[in-house]
């Protein structure tokens, strides 16, 4: 049954791994291929930048934990196309976690086919299946079970296992979900060897996890605190935005019984039962896994416990977003995250209930037919309300209650029956109906040429007003799949697929809040301002095209219009912007921000006087030249009598400049910026980020890397004779 389930995932998998389909809902096209883009261009350069110039004239890259720079998925770029490389890092960590999961149910005592069940429940459930529309969670999913595994089996080669997965599971990006991952891996460490040993196997594997993880590590330390979620942290009102709503524990029984996000919006998610989608838009582990979980809670009732915590902290009663604020000191949010506690506890319960039903098939068989005749009637109360409602929208509910009651019954028989592989082919039978979330696009439509790029010439900087965050435009809710809206972004020259086109982003919004800070506050009050004062902005941040689904007012030439179903686009082009690098006339001093963002909104060109925090000696009518631009190094050839060289890349504190051997200062221009202080003379000046940190962390990485290898892999001189507690 394995063996089937397997044929299924290379079934779905197949035309992914062959580049002519794509994963794509949520984060993927809005967030992470522009990044992997970004990682995949730096790599076949043979480096891993510091700043990321095509997205906000240089946010963090290497220092952005969501871009995973120093994941080794990240090889695949160089080797295999693009879209094929970014579909083979989500479809073989899904695998991975499955595997894993397996691996993890037996060395905890389960059966092979309770195991089975644990890898269909874990693998293939609702949680892992959203957790593929973010790159960096699935892959700390993936390796967790193998964390687990390492502090269950204990001894060198166990805590081996488990710090290299640790380590790996860190540097995938999402160390949210990796701290949450502390508290499973702190219970099966100490309910197999007690609290002091356990505890000790859970620091080992931690601390190993952190060396390895060193480069990453160090390089977001060196960017974070000037970052808006470093020095601001979470927006209060953003904080509790994902979090659990009681009426989702019901896809803890039946698939999508609110409906499925692949919908046009209006439908059930958002206006009847939810909010809005959730951050794990399906819970479901199939229901004959959540049946066996049910049984196996008395023979691990701290798995158990742990699966209460998750729905309670998910939920987070009672707590506001200030709270939550100060709980994660500002740095993370959404606390359905904790749901992970949930999908790794349920599967592991699962096996165990599994072959607690092999050894009492009878009382297995009596449980099941009680569950199965209360979801019957639950079925006939949701096809009451079905017929009374003016749509309709419960007969679906009723269906899958129904189902879910036939599975049950079905599975109980089957261990009455002692056939354990009817049970397991049942679980995959009820899984099928989350197919729907596997959401594919063809990949043709994102490799050809952008229909609009002939209108922009050598254009590059553009400025989709449908990807601005906060919003400039209103955000209207067309009834539209999340295909067609995600193909209209790309027609509109959005990141996915235009920074693979070469496209540039001067106003790419903070989606993860690893902006510098002034580059937020610069973002948040365009997204206030005019449209008056929102011109001489885009012109100083070298913004060349802009595509809107409203006319705009004056300012910028209309070349281009298309008609969608759910409206218009246009495409504007915007002359006289600024250069690479200037030299002004003149500099004006702001003694705030808010003084800078002003001065500069009032102004007609952008190169004539320039906004500084203190007044710097300078004069106008030097002579520059760029010589060379790299992402982390620029090079500039300087005359004149003294002044303020500005260089359109955002400020950075990782900014260094110098001249021959003499150390220049860097400071904000603009408010976001870098002007660098250059004395009198003809000079070459080096504007550069240092990566000495992170080599030194890359070494000490490598080097437990390989011993913990060897340690794992090397048969040891004297036999491991483990003590249980």
């Amino acid at each position: 049954m394995l063996a089937a389930a397997v044929l299924l995932w290379l079934l779905v998998c197949w035309p992914l791994l062959l580049g002519r389909e794509t994963l794509f809902f949520r984060d993927l096209f809005g967030h992470f291929a522009p990044l992997k883009a970004a990682v995949a261009a730096a790599l076949r350069e043979g480096s891993i930048p510091a700043l990321n110039p095509a997205w906000a004239l240089g946010q963090p890259l290497r220092g952005d934990p969501v871009a995973s720079a120093f994941y080794p998925t990240n090889l695949l770029y160089l080797a295999l196309p693009f879209w094929t490389a970014f579909n083979l890092h989500l479809c073989l960590h899904w695998l991975l976690a499955a595997v894993g999961m397996a691996f993890l149910a037996r060395e905890m005592g389960a059966s092979r086919e309770g195991a089975a069940l644990a890898a269909l429940g874990y693998g293939a459930g609702g949680w892992m299946l959203s957790a593929l529309s973010l790159y960096h969670i699935v892959a700390v999913a993936a390796w967790w079970p193998l964390v687990l595994l390492g502090a269950q089996r204990g001894g060198r080669r166990g805590i081996a296992v488990g710090g290299l997965a640790c380590g790996l599971a860190l540097l995938a990006g999402e160390p949210f979900t990796a701290a949450l991952g502390t508290l499973p891996l702190a219970i099966i460490a100490v309910g197999r060897w007690g609290w002091r040993r356990g505890l000790g196997v859970s620091l080992a594997i931690g601390v190993l996890g952190l060396l390895v993880a060193m480069p990453q590590l160090v390089a977001s330390a060196r960017v974070l605190p000037f970052t808006f979620r470093g020095s601001h942290g979470v927006l209060a009102s953003q904080a509790g935005t994902y979090e659990l709503r009681l009426p989702q524990l019901l896809e803890l029984v039946v698939p999508l019984p609110f409906g499925s996000p692949t919908q046009p919006s209006g439908g059930a998610w958002t206006s009847r039962v939810l909010p809005h989608v959730p951050f794990f838009y399906s819970l479901y582990p199939g229901v004959i896994a959540t049946f066996f979980a049910l049984l196996g809670a008395r023979r691990r009732p701290a798995l158990a416990l742990l699966a209460v915590a998750a729905v309670i902290a998910a939920r987070a009663p009672g707590v506001s977003g200030r709270t939550l604020v100060e709980l994660a000191f500002g740095l993370f949010r959404s606390p359905e995250k904790a749901l992970f506690w949930l999908a790794l506890a349920l599967p592991l319960l699962a096996a165990a209930g599994f072959d607690e039903a092999r050894r009492d098939g009878r009382a297995a068989w009596r449980v099941g037919l009680g569950l199965a005749a209360v979801l019957l009637a639950a079925g006939g109360v949701a096809a009451l309300l079905g017929g009374a409602s003016a749509d309709g929208s419960e007969g679906p509910l009723a269906r899958s209650l129904v189902v879910a009651a036939l599975l049950l019954g079905l599975t109980g028989w089957a261990m009455w029956r002692r056939r354990p592989v009817v049970a397991i082919a049942l679980q995959l039978l009820a899984l099928l109906p989350l197919y729907p979330l596997l959401m594919k696009e063809p990949v043709a439509l994102y490799e050809q040429r952008l229909p609009w790029t002939a209108q922009l010439g050598d254009r590059r900087g553009v400025q989709p007003l449908a990807y601005t965050y906060p919003a400039w435009e209103p955000q209207a809710q067309p009834r539209t799949s999340p295909a067609a809206k995600a193909r209209r972004l790309a027609f509109e020259l959005g990141p996915t697929p235009g920074v693979l086109h070469g496209l540039t982003y001067p106003l790419a919004p903070d989606l993860d809040g690893m902006h510098h800070r002034f580059y937020d506050y610069l973002l948040f009050r365009l997204s206030q301002d005019s449209w008056e004062g929102r011109l001489p902005w885009l012109r100083t941040l070298g913004v060349e095209a802009i595509t809107s689904r409203q006319l705009l007012p004056p300012g910028a030439k209309l070349v281009a219009t298309q008609r969608f179903d759910a409206g218009s686009s246009y495409l504007y082009t915007l002359d006289r912007p600024a250069p690479a690098v200037w030299w002004p006339q003149q500099l004006t001093v702001a003694p705030s921000p808010a003084a800078a963002y002003e001065l500069v909104a009032a102004r007609e060109e952008p190169t004539v006087a320039t906004l500084v925090p203190f007044a710097i000696p300078h004069h106008p009518g030097a002579r520059v030249r760029l010589l060379r631009a790299e992402a982390d190094r620029l090079e500039l050839e300087v005359a004149g009598d003294g002044g303020v060289v500005v260089v359109r890349r955002a400020f950075q504190p990782l900014w260094h400049a110098r001249a021959e051997a003499s150390p220049l200062q860097v400071v904000p221009a603009d408010l976001v910026l870098t002007g660098i202080v250059v004395p009198p003379g003809t000079h070459r000046v080096e504007l550069f980020v240092k990566d000495g940190p992170e080599w030194t962390a890359a070494a000490i990485a490598a080097l437990t890397f390989v011993a913990l290898v060897a340690v794992a892999i090397l048969p040891s001189r004297q036999p491991e004779t483990p003590r249980p507690a």
